[in-house]
């Protein structure tokens, strides 16, 4: 479900390149692999594992870019996010940390109509109405994931239609 819209949410992004997304569906496989950790920052123990395990036909560069993502599907993006890094595309990690928002149950539900813009350091978010009445609690972490985002300098604002 999370790799799927993962996908949508990407596919919705034609500037980006298409080489990123094999490594954005591993880390939307794999952001939840920290739980065998722990709960309590199981986003950080997913990229402790990532980065550190024997992970044959995965090169360095693509071990240390999926344990990014994994850190950043999830919290505080100033804590495990730089726009400064040339390596993570910001677009990607809001991909990932869009689909799991609306996964967040980890259960099937309807996938909502989505459709995202970006242009420089913005993004605008299109999701449909009724689906948001019927999920307040998404309404609300979409709320909070704006706000995370302009925090470090990204505006992204939701649109409802």
């Amino acid at each position: 479900m999370t790799k799927q819209l993962t996908k949508e949410i990407f596919d919705s992004q034609i500037q980006l390149i298409k080489d990123d997304l094999k490594v954005l569906l591993w880390a939307a496989q794999l952001h939840e692999i920290g739980f065998s950790i722990g709960y309590s920052g199981y986003h950080r123990h997913g990229a402790y594992i990532l980065e550190n395990a024997e992970m044959p036909g995965f090169s360095t560069s693509e071990q240390k870019k999926l344990a990014a993502f994994v850190k950043s599907h999830r919290r505080s993006l100033d804590k495990s996010f730089s726009l400064d890094n040339p390596d993570l595309d910001w677009r990607l990690i809001l991909a990932l940390r869009l689909a799991t928002l609306f996964y967040r149950k980890r259960a099937a539900l309807r996938k909502p109509n989505l459709k995202l813009s970006s242009k420089n350091n913005a993004a605008i978010l299109f999701v449909d109405k009724q689906w948001l009445q019927r999920n307040p609690l998404t309404k609300l972490a979409l709320e909070e994931e704006s706000e995370n985002w302009n925090r470090i300098g990204i505006m992204l604002s939701v649109e409802i239609q």
